[in-house]
């Protein structure tokens, strides 16, 4: 069967210095069956919107299926566009739901989202914690593609006697509470001596700022490392140096960096935010708290670095096998094939 045509929208960022999103990472995989024009790498916001209205007029003939990432942020009304637009021209599209907050979209943008999502080719769920959602709202053309990594660039180090070197991997936003990292760090560092924090990602909206100064005014310097934007292939060599990775985060669907560190062996702490707990099985392959819960954190970490027999290790690596994309893209090419 010949390769479909696929206009894919989202936000193409990944080569003007923001993290990789899902365009930037599964746009690649897809070429591999697929034929893929990907919109738009344009950073101004209503520049971007309209280059990816102008992807979709212009390759209205060619496009079997426009594919659309859509987030709960501002970036929702990208995809709600997009979505009517190919409806108008008849274009079959896709609506793969990324964002973590999308429940509000849900309520609060009722007939709009109910129009979009109700028209789509089909709905993709990342996460069985997306699927349960709009299953609550009633959506029933819904298919789970979860999210998905390349195992083998992830090289397996089991964790056994798991060390104070923790790894937070994630843009700067207050959205990711890297606050509460801190705070644990200052909790325990009289107790685990040696204990690193450290923090990779880039700024977004002046919270790496605050953290450097939290830091600061703990007297938290030896404790607490900034390393900035890392690429891929440099965050993977450093997390050698560290044993566990730790997601703060308030708001979340599926998360990739925590598929990534479980690949690797790390052992996981995280909120209980979204779609985690569809990744992280508590106690089996990783440990989950309660969103903002310090005390719930600490109690946690403590039960983590006094663990001298640890199989989360090992248990997260057997997960992350399951998101490997040679699995994934069989669902992808049964959903292209499968078009009209």
């Amino acid at each position: 069967m010949s390769k479909k045509n696929i206009v894919y929208l989202g936000n193409n960022l990944a080569t003007k210095g923001n993290s990789p999103t899902s365009i930037d990472i599964l746009g690649l995989q897809l070429e591999e069956i697929a034929i893929v024009k990907r919109y738009s790498k344009k950073v101004n916001v209503v520049l971007r919107f309209l280059d990816m209205m102008v992807g979709i007029v212009s390759n209205r003939k060619w496009s079997d299926l426009v594919l659309i990432d859509t987030y709960s942020s501002i970036a929702f009304y990208y995809a709600a566009f997009a979505a009517l637009l190919a409806n108008y021209l008849r274009i079959p599209y896709v609506l793969i739901l990324h964002g973590g907050n999308l429940e509000r979209r849900l309520r609060n943008e009722s007939k709009l989202a109910q129009y979009i999502f109700q028209h789509s080719y089909t709905l993709v769920a990342p996460s069985g914690f997306m699927r349960e959602l709009f299953h609550k709202y009633g959506y029933k053309n819904i298919e789970l593609i979860p999210n998905n990594i390349d195992v083998s660039l992830y090289p397996f180090k089991q964790r056994k006697l798991v060390r104070p070197a923790i790894l937070w991997v994630r843009s700067f936003a207050n959205l990711y509470n890297p606050q509460l990292a801190i705070a644990m760090v200052d909790v325990l560092k009289n107790e685990f001596h040696n204990i690193r924090l450290c923090f990779v990602g880039p700024e977004k909206d002046g919270t790496m700022e605050e953290c450097q100064k939290l830091t600061q005014d703990k007297h938290l310097e030896h404790h607490v490392i900034f390393k900035g934007k890392l690429s891929k292939e440099d965050w993977i060599a450093l997390s050698a140096e560290y044993d566990v990775f730790l997601s703060t985060t308030n708001i979340d669907n599926t998360p990739v960096s925590v598929m990534e560190a479980m690949a690797l062996g790390m052992v996981v702490v995280s909120t209980n935010a979204g779609g985690v707990p569809f990744l992280v099985d508590h106690g089996k392959n990783g440990f989950l708290y309660n969103v903002g819960d310090l005390e719930g954190l600490i109690t946690i970490m403590r039960k983590v670095l006094q663990n001298d027999n640890n199989t989360q290790s090992y248990n997260a690596r057997k997960k992350a096998e399951n998101w490997d994309w040679t699995t994934v893209k069989n669902q992808w090419k049964e959903l292209f094939d499968g078009l009209v």
